[in-house]
């Protein structure tokens, strides 16, 4: 996972002013997580290429600011820029009103309860990226994602496919289209 995080120099909790970069940093590295810190210039305007270039690497966003700043529509376009890769965001801030049907979206009251969530679901969200990960892997070497592939890969004994099929969430216990259980075509050949 690599983790975009923005956030101004200093960023206020619910009780004063704490390193909002020590804090999410140690986060993420009791989770071996890939990160990188993405900070707001205040007196300058959004500078987009190099905002780019950092959030193209990023898989999951948190976005730590308390406040809506003047810069609504650089607000604006981070949050579309966001969304479109449909990359999750974990937020305390809402960003527009575009995002929020938005499902990459996610907003909390603090940044507390920002880091109990990641905390606490971070299995889950690596699972995810797995999975979509395997998905990506299987589409860009045009094999489909069916019960019918995955009884040829297993078939013919190919590893890294029937893994990736496993991994992006094929069932094991699947049938092909003849009801053959893979169980079955595995102890065939």
């Amino acid at each position: 996972m690599n983790w975009l995080i923005i956030l101004p120099e200093k960023t206020k909790s619910d009780g004063g002013v704490f390193d909002a970069v020590a804090v999410y940093e140690s986060l993420l590295k009791r989770h071996n997580a890939d990160y990188f810190f993405f900070q707001e210039n205040k007196e300058s305007v959004l500078d987009i290429r190099h905002f780019v270039e950092q959030a193209a690497k990023a898989t999951h966003c948190i976005i730590a600011k308390k406040y809506q700043s003047e810069k609504d529509l650089e607000e604006d376009f981070i949050a579309g820029y966001l969304c479109g890769r449909e990359i999750p965001v974990f937020a305390n801030i809402s960003f527009s009103e575009k995002c929020e049907i938005s499902s990459c979206f996610k907003y909390f009251h603090s940044e507390h309860e920002i880091l109990v969530e990641i905390d606490s679901r971070y299995d889950m969200y690596l699972k995810d990226e797995r999975k979509q990960n395997a998905l990506r892997a299987l589409f860009t070497a045009g094999i489909p994602f069916t019960a019918d592939s995955f009884s040829l890969y297993v078939a013919t004994n190919k590893r890294r496919e029937c893994q990736l099929f496993v991994d992006a969430g094929m069932d094991v216990n699947s049938c092909d289209s003849e009801g053959t259980p893979m169980l079955n075509i595995a102890a065939r050949y």
